[in-house]
């Protein structure tokens, strides 16, 4: 039972996790930043930490937002030439592509491996929370890490629907009918 429950909580991760942490970040931002203008405008104070935890939450929201467009397919690049290819050559671009995205985001976890390392030996704080920044570096870490995890899962998935005998890249194909079917509409 209790590993059923698990793989329920472990799959709910995987869909929505990124989303979740983005819905929180923004709804803290909004909040904060709305309460501050209206203390500071009304009743001529104000909250002292709040544009720091939203100026953080911001950053955070960039970063995660960059594991999200990788599992989502949603980084800018041109689809219209590969669209045109068999699948085959569809899953070969897209396997390149991601090797090259696992690459650039493993080396910058690396890279802010060695930052947080760095962070920690100088013991920098923020200003008004004095939190140490290395939290925040650690955070970067580990967005930079699941956006190489989750351009992992996408060669995976490729690979699943290129033995199916199916497109390498259906939800492209999918959005670009929607667009279509958008500016035909006269929506768009």
């Amino acid at each position: 039972m209790e590993v059923v429950v698990l793989i329920k909580v472990l799959k709910w991760i995987d869909e929505y996790f990124e989303e979740a942490i983005l819905v929180i970040l923004l709804i803290v931002m909004s909040v904060l930043m709305f309460l501050n203008v209206v203390l500071r405008y009304v009743f001529s104070s104000g909250i002292i930490w709040a544009d720091e935890v939203s100026r953080y939450s911001f950053v955070f929201s960039a970063f995660i937002g960059l594991s999200y467009c990788v599992k989502k397919r949603r980084l800018m690049r041109m689809d219209s030439l590969r669209m045109l290819l068999p699948f085959k050559g569809q899953f070969i671009v897209e396997t390149i592509t991601n090797l090259l995205l696992t690459v650039f985001f493993s080396y910058y976890t690396y890279a802010a491996i060695t930052t947080v390392e760095r962070g920690i030996r100088v013991g920098s704080k923020t200003e008004i929370l004095r939190i140490h920044l290395w939290i925040f570096y650690l955070i970067v870490l580990f967005c930079f890490a699941l956006a190489s995890v989750r351009s992992i899962q996408k060669m995976v998935c490729d690979l699943k629907t290129l033995k199916k005998g199916e497109p390498a890249y259906k939800e492209a194909q999918a959005a670009l009918k929607a667009a279509e079917g958008w500016e035909e509409s006269g929506a768009g």
